[in-house]
């Protein structure tokens, strides 16, 4: 989806919580050859821009049947082909009976500096 956009350096983003028992929503990075990387984003009621290095990302392994492990390097932002933020259980398990919500007003990937 972004051929030219340079390697990258950290992943920006812009997000709160719309309920007192939402704190963090698991966020991941797709490319076109199906490699996953993600974190999980702490969240809080007032809007808060969260600043993650791109060094920082786990490899999803587990989203990967075939067991087929990546090349170094990490999320190659220039193939990234789906961004994906998941809500579920295994993030709230004390408040699981209660309601959760979440809002994003950006997502941006950025060099170094800016």
């Amino acid at each position: 989806m972004f051929p030219g956009a340079g390697p990258g350096k950290e992943v920006v983003i812009r997000a709160r919580a719309t309920t007192p028992d939402t704190k963090t929503v698991e966020v991941s990075f797709t490319q076109n050859d199906g490699f996953t990387w993600g974190t999980n984003l702490p969240l809080r009621a007032e809007w808060t821009e969260t600043r993650i290095p791109l060094s920082e990302l786990k490899f999803f392994s587990h989203w990967r049947k075939d067991g087929t492990q990546p090349p170094a390097g990490g999320l190659d932002v220039r193939k990234l082909q789906r961004i994906t933020l998941f809500y579920g259980i295994w993030l709230c398990r004390d408040s699981a009976d209660r309601p959760h919500g979440f809002e994003v007003s950006s997502i941006r990937i950025v060099g170094r500096g800016k």
